[in-house]
This record gives C-alpha cells, sequence and structure tokens, in this order.
C-alpha cells in the first residue's frame, strides 16, 4: 500500500487516519475523477486513468493540506488532476524523441520529397542549372 506518511511528521494515529481518509476519499470521488479526466481528454480513456492514478498519489502526498471536508474535497482533487493533467502534457511535449537514425533506407512508411534519392539530386541540378543560366543572363524571366 502506498505510504501517505513518506516525509511527513504526524501525531500518534496520524498516519492511520490519512490512510483512512485517502481510502475513503478514493471509494467516493476516483470514479468522478476519472469520468472529469475522460471528458476532457476525450477518447484516451487509458491516458485518463493514468494521470488519475498521478492524481491519488498527489492527493496521498498532500492529504495533510486538505482543509475540505471530504464530503466537498472534489474540487480540491480535481485541480490536483488539472495540474497533473498540465504536467503530462508538458513533460510530453519536452521530452519528445525524434528519430535521429533511420537506417540507409530512411524512415519507414513515408516517402521522400522527389521520390527517389536520384530523382531528388536531379531536381536540384536542374534548378540549379536555371539558376545559373538566370544569373549569368542566358536566361529570361517568364512574366
Amino acid at each position: 500500500m502506498l505510504d501517505v506518511t513518506a516525509g511527513h511528521s504526524a501525531p500518534e494515529g496520524g498516519a492511520e487516519l490519512d490512510r483512512e481518509r485517502l481510502t475513503l476519499l478514493f471509494v467516493i470521488y476516483n470514479e468522478r475523477l476519472v469520468r472529469t479526466l475522460r471528458g476532457r481528454l476525450g477518447r484516451r480513456w487509458e491516458l485518463a486513468e493514468d494521470i488519475a492514478q498521478e492524481t491519488w498519489v498527489k492527493v496521498a502526498q498532500k492529504l495533510a493540506s486538505c482543509r475540505a471536508s471530504d464530503d466537498r474535497a472534489f474540487p480540491w482533487i480535481s485541480t490536483i488532476a488539472r495540474r497533473a493533467t498540465v504536467d503530462y502534457f508538458r513533460l510530453a511535449r519536452n521530452t519528445r524523441e525524434l528519430p535521429t537514425d533511420f537506417g540507409s533506407e530512411g524512415p519507414v512508411g513515408l516517402a521522400p520529397a522527389f521520390g527517389s534519392p536520384v530523382e531528388a539530386d536531379g531536381h536540384e541540378r536542374i534548378a540549379l542549372d536555371r539558376l545559373t543560366a538566370f544569373i549569368r543572363g542566358e536566361m529570361e524571366v517568364a512574366a
């Protein structure tokens, strides 16, 4: 079981009360929390459940600071969930991995811009030849 008292000093019996309160809050609000997150995240249901789990970890860590009664604690839990969602997307955005080694065949499933690499060289060569001819005055610009 998750130790809700890690890093917190609690009076005698306080850890057991925190554990009981966390269990009670989970029973009361977990389904509502997951439903709320699913509404915010659309079809990404697995992500909603992952963020709900992260939310409960944070609720357990901050339970001592919750001043709301158990029947009015959802706004507090919802705020933690909203911040956990923002943190998730911020972390995902900042740690996005881009492939850097495609091997000799390039990225799978993506076509090169000009067909094959040989065609790309041909297009570049034609463009360079036309630009050189224009600079030398050998070619007129079409109006």
